[in-house]
């Protein structure tokens, strides 16, 4: 069959992850912030751990936190040692240089990230601080986080591996899911699939999983894998618009006008909202217009759905 150029298709809404940068919290745990380090959390409390070491870091004394935080290893205070492993993963990272990470598969783009032999002792402090705190889920998405943005991608499954066993809540699923954007973004939509079928593992039935999987695979011409997986996901929930649509985007890809016709049409009267609606038809257009062949149709669609400087469907439907 005859396929088209492959364009971006939709994830399934996760948690959102930044790539980089810190937030400070009030909190006992570590986050993301603004320089694409690990960051404590801040408060005046002396008897805060977090609160110290993550003041040091923050303002550049770094051989002074890997002093205390060191020190912090020999107590017996499980908060004491999980935040001094924390501690020290930053210390590593201060000193690990920054890498230029491509994109590639999708196009992708070019990210900052780490390199370096700080990076692995960084990774390594990481996993004590899980075997000491397990329940702590920022520790979990930190590992992660280090390890994908420095292109470690089959390290990340087998720390996804780990975190997931560990890690077991109501929401873990949601947790693992957002990474799909770190590999929607990064263009890695191979790796992508090895890490969610970790995930699928775990969560057969959730259908975002599958439906990401499968958004994956198409987006990396695998195809006959992809139909198998997007089909799936409309079978978990056939009310999902974004699962119905992904279905059809395949079906165009693939040259089966009929079966992308029909659900894409099916996805409209899913669509949640009036916004989401238009969205939809507007693509759709494109279409009608370059597959369908029927302009004046198309034209019509455009107008009623489309930003007025997009679509091309008017112009080549005049006489």
């Amino acid at each position: 069959m005859k396929t088209k150029p492959r364009r971006p298709m939709d994830l399934s809404p996760a948690l959102a992850i930044t790539l980089a940068g810190l937030c400070v919290v009030a909190t006992f745990t570590i986050a993301y912030g603004s320089d694409g380090s690990l960051a404590a959390s801040s408060g005046d409390d002396s008897a805060n751990p977090a609160a110290k070491w993550g003041q040091l870091i923050s303002s550049g004394q770094v051989d002074t936190a890997k002093d205390l935080c060191t020190g912090w290893l020999e107590r017996k205070s499980v908060l004491y040692r999980t935040e001094a492993h924390k501690c020290l993963a930053n210390v590593e990272l201060s000193a690990a240089s920054i890498a230029r990470i491509e994109g590639s598969e999708s196009g992708g783009a070019v990210f900052s990230g780490y390199a370096g032999e700080g990076v692995d002792r960084a990774i390594d402090h990481l996993s004590l601080a899980v075997s000491l705190s397990p329940g702590d889920v920022s520790i979990h998405q930190a590992r992660l986080h280090i390890l994908l943005t420095s292109a470690r991608y089959t390290q990340a499954v087998d720390a996804l591996k780990d975190s997931i066993q560990k890690y077991d809540r109501d929401d873990s699923v949601d947790v693992w899911i957002a990474y799909s954007d770190y590999f929607f973004e990064f263009g890695k939509l191979n790796e992508g699939v090895e890490f969610l079928k970790v995930v699928e593992e775990h969560y057969p039935s959730d259908h975002r999983v599958v439906a990401n999987i499968g958004a994956f695979l198409s987006l990396a011409e695998r195809d006959d894998e992809a139909l198998r997986y997007l089909k799936k996901a409309v079978e978990l929930n056939p009310t999902d618009p974004l699962n119905t649509w992904n279905l059809a985007r395949h079906y165009d890809f693939i040259g089966e006008v009929d079966n992308a016709d029909r659900f894409y049409q099916h996805a409209v009267t899913l669509a949640s909202s009036d916004a989401q609606k238009s969205q939809y038809l507007c693509t759709y257009s494109e279409f009608v217009l370059n597959t369908l062949e029927d302009a004046a149709r198309a034209c019509e669609l455009q107008k009623d759905h489309c930003p007025a400087d997009e679509g091309t469907a008017c112009a080549e439907a005049e006489p």
